[in-house]
């Protein structure tokens, strides 16, 4: 896959290609900032750098004074 081995160079695999969920990809009810944070773990992101990406994700969605707000809340648009 994107010519790599997918067994031998897996992290070159996931590096060289991206996805789009079919349904939402947040919890609804779970705040910005805890989404962020879930989505952190579970793509490892190193823990040393979580809260500055956050802060950066928020500030580039312009969601930064909404970040304690539930998700559910947020226009779909």
């Amino acid at each position: 896959m994107a010519g790599f081995d997918v067994v031998r160079r897996h992290n070159d695999v996931r590096r060289s290609i991206g996805i789009i969920f079919q349904d939402p990809s947040l919890d609804d009810r779970l705040t910005a900032r805890e989404n962020l944070r879930f989505h952190a773990m579970i793509y490892k992101v190193p823990r040393a750098e979580v809260n500055s990406r956050i802060a950066q994700a928020l500030d580039w969605m312009e969601l930064t004074d909404r970040s304690n707000d539930l998700v559910r809340n947020f226009s779909g648009g």
